[in-house]
């Protein structure tokens, strides 16, 4: 990753100083052999304050260092996210899920329309024989054993469509036995027999034709998009790779950076 800062100065100052105390401690003994006592005080005095200086310059070069290291370090780590973020296989990997969802919706499209038709139909159907039901009035109906006076006590009741006749309902009205209300009944489902469903009708109805609208619009929209889908995949892989060739310089220097301020670092310690 790159050689090591030069060794500073200081470094070399220190050691020079070691020698120099060594030689001091020579020297001072031979001017205590001729009686120089004085000049070997100052002469120590000197050599310690040099010896001082060198320490400071030593902590602070270690300060600098360690502060390059943190930078260096907090670079390094941007330059990974970076590259995590942006150069990630499953870019690619969700751009291929996202078209074969796609498709497997496409080829369910005709099936769901006609799950959400054969609900809506048994609805329209229900409404359809009601409203049948209901057009056909007991008042003007020729019914065994209903004369004017039953039909009247009826309608009292509520009871005045043959989607109204009701076994339960009949059944507590006071007067109307099994035979009354079997001739009702018989009444009711003989009208029911005739009752045809317009199937035509419940195709041209909004609800019918809002689902056969959104089942042609979303097939477009599909069919748009896996026919775009290669072409937008290749320039996904293409965006992908030309990422990495724009970040790899700048991850492997913010790398090789960090590396070399942790030995400079070392050095000093």
């Amino acid at each position: 990753m790159g050689g090591h800062w030069p060794v500073p100065r200081e470094l070399l100052v220190r050691h020079r100083a070691g020698v120099a105390a060594q030689v001091f401690i020579l020297i001072v003994g031979v001017i205590l052999l001729f009686g120089a006592l004085e000049h070997a005080l100052w002469i120590g005095i000197g050599m310690v304050s040099a010896g001082l200086a060198v320490r400071a310059n030593l902590r602070a070069e270690r300060r600098a260092r360690a502060l390059t290291k943190r930078k260096a370090k907090e670079i390094w780590k941007t330059r990974l996210a970076e590259w995590d973020a942006q150069t990630h296989e499953g870019i690619v990997e969700k751009k291929l899920s996202e078209l074969i969802r796609a498709k497997e919706e496409y080829e369910k499209l005709e099936i769901e329309e006609k799950r959400a038709l054969d609900r809506l139909e048994i609805v329209a159907l229900n409404l359809q024989k009601a409203q049948h039901l209901q057009r056909h009035s007991i008042a003007f109906a020729a019914i065994s054993g209903i004369g004017p006076v039953r039909k009247n006590t009826l309608a009292y009741c509520g009871i005045v469509t043959a989607a109204d006749i009701d076994r339960q309902k009949i059944s507590r009205i006071h007067g109307f036995g099994p035979a009354t209300t079997g001739s009702l009944l018989a009444w009711r489902n003989a009208v029911e027999q005739n009752f045809s469903f317009d199937r035509a009708k419940f195709l041209t109805s909004p609800d019918a034709q809002n689902v056969t609208a959104h089942r042609y619009a979303r097939e477009a929209e599909l069919r748009s998009k896996l026919v775009k889908g290669p072409a937008e995949l290749t320039r996904t892989a293409n965006g992908l790779r030309a990422r990495r060739t724009a970040l790899r310089p700048l991850l492997d220097e913010a790398a090789r950076q960090y590396a070399k301020a942790k030995a400079d670092v070392g050095v000093l310690w």
